[in-house]
């Protein structure tokens, strides 16, 4: 033998008796029931870690099928054939699986149906998780459908219990993972009962589909349909109700919770709420929160490309006639609160619904956020559709009842005590709840019709159009407002960046018999508490709210900015207003009334109490409100029509290089004492305002068809400031004063029609001719026009010491202003 062969030889001998010693590879069996294990869970006890228990298909009940326990093993539990063919059937008596020792990420659970499964009181972990319950352990759940399982009704009498959670699926300081699942008609239990007055009914159960307290929960690629969180339990003495379940489909508390790809459609929280009498006479208590979705005490909730469709959040129920109605349950498809952030991402929300207020002599107040409701969490919205979701109408009562709440604010989104941010996002349709109707005291009008914010809110590459806040109510006695904001109210500063809003329209005022009826709600598109900052953002047909009509007090005010209100500052940049609308004033109820008709709103299209910043903006073919109008011509005070038929505004403000164009201020109106025509067709600015580079042309102040006096200053009101670059042509102050222009403001190197004192002004035609975007660029002869405006190279300075101007042009032909910059405003020509 050679030495490679001793070598050989040598390393065979040497190693053959340690390969004898090592133990043989495992190998993952099959069991498979029932032909190797007559019954599931004996298959189960037969499985190690690794091992798939296979499940023949047919319907599987009883003893060894039911409350399965995979007794700590990391094994897959699977049904042949599909989650159809393969059913666990709990017939009401049991779970399907209760997984308690600490199972690792292993163990799966496929292609099974689990049904008519039931969570008792006594059960392991109490009245939770019908269908699968899951303590301290982990699962996986994939194909598999879940339906019609459902919890125990908590216990009443003098120690009332609420109803399990879960109705479908409980974890409990657990890791689950639902992929590929349908989850539908469970239906977490009611709450406890009592018949003693002095104690208070309990909660109903919550996530009719899955709950969850602590742990990690993951959902996936699936779907949840028609589960129901618990109703509220009853006092049977008084008729006074606990709170509704929260999330009809999933309630997460504490819980790590990320949400793709899944269809949550027609799911309910559950209905709750309503005072007696004796001691809950004042109690209450709500309808559940979240139609599909209730978060508590998360951290960053991510909801990825899922489907929210007709969810509903929990009545307030109705009480005794000398009771109080529930409140209506908030977030009709989606509430989170105590979490951080709730991000909601390429999603659609369509017609969910907040809660309703239940009916009672006090009726209930509407719940708010008809798709998401947030309480201390911020909302982000990015690339998602909320379409023609409600908040939730108050209660009312027919006949003597004493009082009807508001109606739920933010028709789409209702955010407290923080922040939203939407980008790229569609919000149409949706509408504020409504008040209800009772005899004599009525709500205001819910605000918001799209987004409600306490906090600040910002919006970027939005489509927002046809939202509704909504009207107050007819009182006997009180003023009750519209509600402000038709698509957006945020009480913070409000941040947009190339948004449109169409067609929004905040709410009218009320009519009150015996007290000054109501104003309009403010904002037709948008109202700005804490002010505003807008940049490309385009504003059509927005109208704020109407007056309430007089009856034997004063008619209220039409509301403020048909496109935007802002109770602070506002910064507007290159953005543009077409036809919105201040609210008309509120007219003359009955022909026997005496009060005074409502005052027209101010700001066709903006409205701020503070300073305005405008630069590059058009505002064309925007109306203030008109003062209210008698139905009969006999008796009552005459109102003034609202003032700026573009813009009012509150502080001394600038105006840089801006069109305003086809504006009109408010009409007055009376049939005895004649009320004042609105001032300011185009601008109503205070003193000290600065104008630079802008076209006021065929704006006009009112015409005193029924009013006593014109208006002033069909193009502009400024009593002191300065104006200059300007042109003021074919403006119209009827009967009133200073037909471009009222006040004593310096203007210098302005084209005034009928002249203006003041360095290089002058009275020449513009020669204005239509272009790309507007109607009035320059003729000119270099741009193909058979004249020069007398406006071409008239300026104070050279084009050149005004940056501000680059890239925008007089010229049809957009053709940068060089030389000497020519009078009036400059368009840019994207």
């Amino acid at each position: 033998m050679n030495a490679r062969g001793n070598l050989l030889t040598l390393w065979t001998c040497a190693d053959l008796a340690a390969l004898a010693c090592l133990a043989p590879l495992a190998v993952a069996d099959t069991i498979v029931v029932p032909r190797d294990a007559p019954t599931i869970q004996a298959g189960i006890d037969l499985a190690v870690d690794g091992d798939e228990v296979l499940i023949w298909p047919g319907v599987y009940s009883g003893a060894g099928n039911v409350d399965l326990d995979p007794r700590g093993k990391g094994i897959v539990i699977r049904g042949d054939g599909g989650a159809e063919t393969c059913i666990i059937d709990a017939q009401g008596t049991a779970r399907g699986f209760q997984i308690t020792s600490g199972e690792p990420a292993a163990l799966r659970i496929e292609t099974l149906t689990i049904r008519n499964g039931f969570a008792a009181g006594s059960a392991t972990g109490g009245p939770h998780g019908g269908g699968v319950y899951v303590a301290d352990s982990s699962v996986k759940l994939l194909g598999c459908i879940i339906e019609s399982c459902l919890t125990a009704d908590g216990e009443s009498g003098n120690v009332p219990t609420p109803g399990g959670d879960g109705g479908g699926i409980f974890g409990l300081n657990a890791s689950v993972i639902v992929e590929d699942c349908q989850v539908r008609a469970n239906v977490a239990g009611a709450g406890g009962n009592v018949a003693n007055s002095s104690l208070i009914p309990q909660r109903g159960g919550h996530g009719g589909g899955l709950a969850a307290q602590g742990g990690e929960i993951v959902v996936r690629d699936c779907k949840f349909m028609g589960n129901e969180a618990g109703a509220s339990g009853m006092d049977l003495d008084d008729g006074s109700h606990g709170d509704g379940g929260c999330g009809g489909a999933l309630h997460i508390d504490a819980s790590s919770f990320v949400v793709k790809s899944t269809r949550f459609e027609g799911n309910a929280a559950g209905a709750g709420g309503g005072g007696g009498y004796g001691d809950n006479y004042q109690n209450r208590n709500a309808g559940g929160h979240g139609g599909a979705i209730s978060i508590v005490d998360a951290g960053r909730v991510k909801v990825r490309s899922s489907a929210f469709i007709g969810n509903h959040a929990g009545d307030g129920r109705d009480a005794a006639v000398e009771g109080y109605g529930g409140t209506g349950g908030s977030g009709g498809a989606i509430q989170a609160s105590s979490t951080g952030t709730l991000v909601v991402i390429r999603s659609r929300l369509e017609d969910n619904r907040a809660g309703e207020g239940g009916d009672a002599d006090s009726a209930g107040k509407g719940g708010d956020g008809g798709a998401i409701s947030s309480v201390g969490t911020a909302v982000q919205l990015k690339s998602c559709e909320l379409l023609t979701n409600h908040a939730g109408d108050s209660g009312g009562l027919d006949g003597w009842g004493w009082y009807s709440r508001t109606g739920g604010s933010g028709g789409a989104v209702h955010v407290v005590g923080a922040d939203l941010n939407a980008r790229r996002s569609t919000l149409n349709d949706n509408r504020a709840g409504l008040r209800g109707d009772n005899y004599e005291v009525y709500g205001d009008g819910g605000s918001g019709g799209g987004l409600w914010v306490e906090g600040n809110a910002t919006l970027k590459k939005c489509d927002v159009r046809r939202n509704q806040a909504t009207e107050a109510g007819m009182p006997l006695v009180g003023t009750y407002n519209g509600g402000d904001g038709g698509a957006l109210c945020a009480l913070g500063r409000v941040s947009l960046r190339s948004c449109f809003f169409f067609e929004n329209f905040a709410g009218d005022g009320g009519t009150s018999r015996h007290d000054r009826s109501g104003n309009g709600g403010r904002g037709g598109g948008v109202f700005a508490g804490g002010g505003a900052t807008m940049f490309h953002c385009l504003f059509y047909a927005n109208r704020a709210g109407l007056g309430g009509l007089a009856k034997d007090d004063d008619g209220g005010q039409g509301g403020l900015g048909g496109g935007l209100c802002s109770a602070g500052d506002a910064t507007l940049d290159a953005c543009s207003f077409f036809e919105n609308l201040a609210g008309p004033g509120g007219g003359m109820h009955d022909n026997w009334m005496r009060g005074h008709m409502g005052d027209g709103g101010d700001g066709g299209a903006v409205y701020v109490v503070g300073a305005v910043e405008a630069r590059e903006c058009i505002l064309a073919d925007n109306l203030a409100g008109d003062g209210g109008e008698p139905l009969w011509q006999q008796e009552g005070t005459g109102a003034r029509g609202g003032h700026g038929g573009a813009l009012y505004a509150g502080s001394a403000s600038t105006l840089f290089n801006c069109l305003i164009a086809g504006n009109r201020s408010g009409l007055g109106s009376g049939p005895v004492d004649e009320g004042r025509d609105g001032d300011g067709g185009g601008l109503h600015l205070p003193a000290g305002s600065t104008i630079q580079f802008c076209t006021l042309a065929d704006n006009a102040a009112g015409d005193a068809g029924n009013a006593f006096d014109g208006g002033d200053g069909g193009g502009m009101v400024l009593s002191s400031g300065a104006g200059l670059d300007c042109i003021f042509w074919n403006n119209d102050a009827a009967s009133g004063n200073g037909e471009q222009v009222f006040g004593a403001p310096d203007l210098t190197f302005c084209d005034v029609m009928g002249g203006f004192a003041g360095t290089g002004n002058f009275d020449l035609d513009p020669l204005f001719v239509a272009g790309l975007g507007s109607d009035y660029y320059l003729s000119q002869i270099a741009a193909g026009q058979d004249a020069d405006s007398p406006c071409v190279d008239a300026g104070s300075e050279d084009a050149g010491s005004f940056p501000e101007l680059k890239r925008t042009t007089t010229r049809t032909d957009g053709q940068e202003d060089l030389g000497r910059v020519d009078v009036g405003f400059h368009a840019r020509p994207w």
